[in-house]
């Protein structure tokens, strides 16, 4: 099975965003059971930038689902030293199951890191998006009026 990036929020198909905003919503409330998807698995935590929630929210459920964690914070990586992101995405997704990044920077840079197929790279804000974000709040508004209204193009009004 191809690995799947979460990008952008209109990378989603309507019916996988309603199906992400409905298990949210479920786990939220408590009835979700929290089966260990991810056991034996290792996803990577690449945060350029400081932040409290997204990254502990991140690891946390990470480790919930049953995967091992690497942190890596904005010097840890041979970015630093001039390594191009594809170069470190392909060394990195040898290693990794998934990628958590938040860069703050375009998301062009998010894109380079999901050009190759071995690891599933996750948008935890990059500088015009933060698509996990985006799910948190429909996620929300389900959560307190019982349904996501029309969004544009995609209908979660069914979700």
């Amino acid at each position: 099975m191809p690995v799947k990036h979460l990008l952008s929020i209109s990378d989603l198909e309507a019916k996988d965003l309603a199906h992400l905003v409905d298990l949210s919503v479920k786990f939220a409330s408590g009835r979700g059971v929290i089966k260990k998807t991810l056991k034996d698995r290792i996803v990577g935590i690449y945060f350029r930038q400081p932040s409290t929630r997204t990254r502990s929210s991140f690891a946390v459920g990470a480790v919930r689902l049953g995967a091992q964690i690497v942190a890596y914070g904005p010097n840890d990586l041979q970015l630093v030293t001039g390594e191009t992101i594809e170069d470190t995405a392909r060394v990195l997704s040898g290693y990794l199951d998934a990628l958590v990044v938040r860069t703050n920077n375009s998301i062009a840079e998010m894109r380079a890191f999901a050009n190759q197929s071995n690891m599933a790279v996750i948008n935890a804000m990059s500088e015009n998006e933060h698509p996990t974000q985006a799910i948190a709040d429909l996620s929300t508004i389900k959560e307190k009026f019982g349904r996501v209204p029309s969004v544009g193009r995609r209908d979660l009004a069914s979700a």
